[in-house]
């Protein structure tokens, strides 16, 4: 298990700058926005990413069933799911033991209740004191699994 760290902050961070870039050049003021509140999150919360500790696992798509929680800098949860869905993995809005994977995105979540994290993580982590399942992600070890194309 590892923690997330300034690196991964980086990845997260040059994800959001390129949105900014490609708002400027379209010239697309929503898509600004939303990139600048993305990174205003992620300087606002970088302390608390500190808190959680991910699970380093290989990640397999095909039959195995993927959440989500907080903000991603890959895009909206429809386009996260999509991109499971397309490697034969199944997407669920809600933690239970039948979940295989919990993807954190990598910009905390406002609404997250617990300071650090919101409810499915810690739903999530209550499963795991059980010994049950998911295994707790982050969106950059996720998207790793992504571009090497692990079905």
């Amino acid at each position: 298990m590892g923690k997330p760290n300034l690196d991964e902050l980086i990845k997260i961070s040059r994800a959001v700058f390129k949105d900014i870039e490609r708002a400027i050049s379209k010239q697309d003021r929503t898509l600004g926005n939303d990139a600048i509140k993305k990174l205003q999150l992620i300087l606002g919360t970088a302390v608390q990413l500190e808190e959680l500790t991910y699970d380093e696992v290989e990640i397999v798509f095909p039959k195995n069933t993927f959440c989500f929680s907080g903000i991603f800098a890959f895009g909206s949860r429809e386009d996260c799911s999509t991109a499971v869905t397309a490697r034969g993995g199944t997407f669920v809005n809600n933690v239970s033991s039948k979940v295989d994977y919990l993807v954190v995105g990598g910009i905390p979540s406002p609404e997250w209740a617990y300071g650090n994290y919101g409810h499915k993580i810690d739903r999530a982590l209550e499963l795991r004191k059980k010994g049950l399942r998911p295994a707790i992600i982050s969106e950059s070890h996720w998207r790793e699994s992504l571009d090497r194309g692990e079905f």
